[in-house]
């Protein structure tokens, strides 16, 4: 069987089941009391099992209807999330708002490349909640190191990250940050080494190739934020692999890049639905971030 009902019915009885009674009901919705029983009977004609039962002399909705509710309040906020979409592919591009997920520290980024070409709604995900953010339509453009092989979804490249040694001048102690030092077991044990979670995919990869034992070093913090760990690396209070896309600009920090044949950069690109290409908001930025392609 096919039921066919229009939005203000559905809607009428959303509302009855989050308002106390008719008249408040009908007073969200802004008809009378009359139109709203007048709805709710079309809608209950069209069902195969009672809407509503009494409860003392209240009337209350069923089970089964409390299940139609959800159903219609999740399908509700997939169309909402739909007609936004849509908007972005045909507003004014002065007046779009680009909602543009990603990790927290290709913000800098995303602000330095995108945001002289649009109004941003910078949302932090993880690369995963990325990807899936923009196949389901929830966020308008997603910056990432991961590729969903879909039809609906296109990339483009963006950058190569690269990685850095971090350190205070305190620990150089008047010595040169070099190569040759980053390669040291003994400055590497004597110095406190901040670490990005538990197993630091960066500094995992930098210590096989120096050869050296993580159990060698003293871990003085563990911590999944690079923001804080940059913070901690200007206090003084130790040593950190930072990715090049995440900069702390503060005196008394020293840099030295890595190089690719140690730890291999990662590729970030931009995602987004293959309908949105069509907007003009989304072309601007396309053709912005596409002046710089390479590096960060």
């Amino acid at each position: 069987m096919k039921y066919r009902f229009s939005l203000d019915f559905l809607q009428t009885l959303n509302t009855f089941r989050n308002t106390p009674n008719m008249y408040a009901c009908a007073n969200q919705l802004g008809i009378s009391q009359g139109a709203v029983s007048l709805r709710l009977k079309q809608v209950q004609e069209q069902l195969p099992h009672p809407l509503f039962e009494i409860h003392g002399r209240k009337k209350v909705l069923t089970a089964y209807a409390e299940a139609l509710c959800r159903e219609f309040h999740e399908n509700f906020s997939h169309l909402s999330t739909a007609i936004e979409r849509i908007d972005v592919e045909f507003s004014d591009p002065n007046k779009t708002i680009l909602r543009v997920g990603a990790r927290k520290e290709l913000f800098p980024w995303a602000l330095r490349k995108m945001a002289p070409h649009a109004a941003l709604r910078l949302i932090e995900l993880s690369s995963e909640e990325t990807v899936e953010s923009v196949l389901t339509g929830k966020i308008d453009i997603g910056i990432t190191h991961l590729r969903p092989h879909v039809l609906h979804v296109q990339s483009r490249k963006l950058f190569t990250s690269g990685t850095r040694f971090a350190v205070h001048e305190r620990w150089l102690k008047g010595r040169l940050l070099s190569s040759d030092l980053i390669h040291d077991p003994v400055f590497l044990r004597q110095t406190p080494c901040l670490s990005y979670g538990e197993e630091d995919r960066l500094l995992t990869k930098w210590l096989l190739h120096s050869g050296i034992s993580r159990s060698k070093l003293s871990v003085r913090v563990t911590c999944e934020d690079w923001q804080v760990l940059g913070g901690l690396v200007a206090d003084g209070h130790g040593f950190c692999i930072l990715p090049d896309t995440f900069a702390v600009e503060q005196p008394g920090i020293k840099y030295l890049d890595i190089p690719e044949s140690a730890i291999p950069g990662r590729t970030f690109h931009l995602l987004f639905q293959k309908h949105l290409a069509k907007s003009p908001v989304v072309r601007k930025v396309l053709r912005a971030c596409a002046r710089n392609p390479n590096r960060s």
